[in-house]
């Protein structure tokens, strides 16, 4: 009888240690399980943005929060936001709906690299009211600054929003003093131009992104052969 009972409970540990968490973590056409590292290489210091994808594995639709340990002061590094849908500042998210085996496109992490070229932190993301369904990674941030194009800061001026955007962007315009043949562009990190238009005045313009991949891009002010006034857009 006893050797039943603690055959019984060495199963019922098995099982429970190989328990897989039903939280699944994609980015950059990677897919990440408990305790990897992500590298994520940025060129932009202040701030980064990591955009994951999530997927509940599980049958039943949960709700769920992300958050990140430490999250400032360490190895050079401090998140400034953790967002689901909206962001808020400090080490959790807002809580976020996780429909039965769908996938949640929303999550964002918004931080800045203070010192140094490499930056660690541990991420989580757990369901609310279900214990133990916890997706733990370490993200290690790589910052590798490369020059996009030739940029003059001081030229001209963007207004945009929405930013983060879904699938339309609104970007006003006040052109540099003697502009030529202006274009509003929007590139992305390796210098490519994906979406353009041309603007004759100040004013406003509107580039669809529907169908970019989600990530980071530069929008900018080309005149007269330079780049001008960039700044940069997160597609959702």
């Amino acid at each position: 009888m006893k050797k039943a009972l603690l055959l019984i409970a060495a199963v019922a540990v098995s099982t429970i240690s190989f328990a897989q968490s039903t939280i699944s973590f994609s980015y950059n056409g990677n897919t990440y399980t408990e305790g990897d590292t992500v590298v994520f290489t940025t060129e932009e210091s202040d701030p980064a943005v990591l955009i994951p994808h999530l997927t509940n594995l599980d049958s039943n639709t949960d709700s769920a929060q992300a958050s990140c340990y430490p999250c400032a002061g360490t190895t050079g590094m401090e998140v400034i936001s953790l967002c689901a849908g909206r962001c808020l500042a400090g080490n959790v998210s807002p809580v976020f709906p996780f429909n039965a085996d769908g996938s949640y496109n929303e999550m964002m992490v918004d931080f800045h690299i203070t010192t140094g070229h490499e930056g660690f932190f541990k991420y989580q993301v757990y369901k609310t009211g279900v214990e133990g369904d916890t997706l733990t990674l370490i993200i290690k941030v790589v910052y590798a600054p490369v020059s996009i194009a030739s940029v003059e800061e001081s030229m001209g001026e963007l207004s945009i929003y929405p930013n983060p955007a879904v699938s339309n962007v609104k970007v006003d315009v006040i052109l540099p003093e003697g502009a030529n043949n202006a274009m509003v562009v929007l590139r992305d990190l390796a210098g490519r131009t994906l979406r353009q238009q041309a603007v004759a005045q100040n004013g406003m313009v509107t580039l669809n992104v529907e169908g970019l991949a989600h990530g980071v891009y530069m929008c900018g002010i080309l005149t007269n052969d330079r780049l001008a006034a960039v700044k940069k857009v997160v597609v959702l």
